[in-house]
Parts: structure tokens; C-alpha cells; sequence
């Protein structure tokens, strides 16, 4: 059992299981090793932007681990395992609550409080809205 400093809204395991992504109602994220041990923290922007989702992309392809984070500041963001901002910020202007990868980490599913599933590549690039709720 190990204490977080904040509460933790979602989690997601590195595909080689040796890593634990932590979002935290407080705006960062937690990486640990399996023994619980912090190995990185990201900073997001405080509580006005609660991490409400984490992936990390299953494809076999990439150089380095890449975590997906969604968070409540309306954005999407992809970081390396060591913390590093791969690629640039996305606004989505809604608060996002799933995000998700399919097709061996090509795309992302991102759905939210615009009541809307979105699809977008794994850069975060919008290419549409896939479904909706009437």
C-alpha cells in the first residue's frame, strides 16, 4: 500500500507491465516503478486540470513509451516514460473523460462532456466524431 498526494481518478500499466501511470485530481501525473516507487511526476496545471484519463500506446513500433493524458484543462498530451512532452499540446475544447487506442496505437478514441466520441491519430489530430448521444 503507498500513499498519492492527491486523489486518483484513472491509472494505465506500460505494456511490458513494469510501469504505473497514476492521474491525479491535483493536475499531475504519477509514474511508478512495480514496487510503488515514484520514478517521474508530471505537472498538468493544477486542479483546474484534473487528469480524468491515461493510455499508453500498445504499438510495438514506437521508438519509446508514449502516454496519452487527458486531463480537464481540455487537452490532450503525450509524454515519454521519462516525462518529456513528445509532440505538441492539443486543445479539445471539452473536458475529456476516456481515452482510449485502437488499431495497434494508430488512432485514438477521446469521448467527453460534449457528449461525443471522438477520432483522432495518435498525434491527437481530430479527424472526426465517430458517434454521439442524442
Amino acid at each position: 500500500k503507498h500513499k498519492s498526494p492527491s486523489r486518483i481518478y484513472c491509472c494505465a500499466w506500460t505494456n511490458d507491465g513494469q510501469y504505473l501511470a497514476l492521474g491525479l485530481a491535483d493536475g499531475t501525473v504519477s509514474i511508478r516503478n512495480k514496487n510503488g516507487d515514484v520514478k517521474m511526476r508530471i505537472d498538468r496545471g493544477g486542479a483546474n486540470a484534473a487528469i480524468r484519463s491515461l493510455a499508453w500506446n500498445p504499438s510495438k513500433e514506437e521508438a519509446y513509451d508514449v502516454l496519452c493524458v487527458a486531463d480537464w484543462g481540455q487537452s490532450l498530451s503525450f509524454y515519454s516514460i521519462s516525462g518529456k512532452l513528445i509532440c505538441k499540446e492539443r486543445p479539445l475544447g471539452f473536458d475529456p473523460c476516456c481515452v482510449s487506442y485502437f488499431s495497434k496505437g494508430e488512432y485514438l478514441l477521446v469521448g467527453g462532456g460534449n457528449k461525443k466520441c471522438g477520432l483522432y491519430t495518435k498525434e491527437g489530430i481530430k479527424l472526426g466524431v465517430i458517434g454521439e448521444q442524442q
